[in-house]
């Protein structure tokens, strides 16, 4: 993936390695989920966002509160907070988050 990634860097696209998944994420500079919102009308600090790798930092810079999902070392200086991976029910804490900040926070 390295080496594959190297070679890839001369095009000036943005590559993110998801390592745990053996993934390389290959995106063209300016096109991320950042610039999509923005294309929607989202403002800056007027969504939450949840993400889990490092192709999620633009969004998580702009978010008014970020949820990341496990771990991610790059990720992890972007989010307000985390829900671990840890035993069963991932899905369920993700939606009791979404709920307790439905409830928690106005934008």
């Amino acid at each position: 993936m390295d080496g594959l990634a190297a070679k890839l860097s001369p095009l000036g696209v943005v590559i993110h390695q998801h390592r745990n998944e053996q993934v390389l994420d290959i995106s063209p500079q300016n096109i991320h989920k950042w610039n999509a919102l923005q294309k929607l009308g989202v403002q800056p600090r007027q969504f939450i966002a949840f993400g889990n790798d490092a192709n999620d930092i633009p969004m998580f810079r702009e978010a008014h509160h970020a949820v990341m999902i496990h771990h991610h070392p790059e990720l992890a200086a972007f989010a307000t907070e985390s829900i671990p991976n840890e035993g069963e029910n991932q899905e369920d804490r993700i939606i009791a988050k979404i709920r307790e900040l439905a409830e928690m926070v106005t934008i």
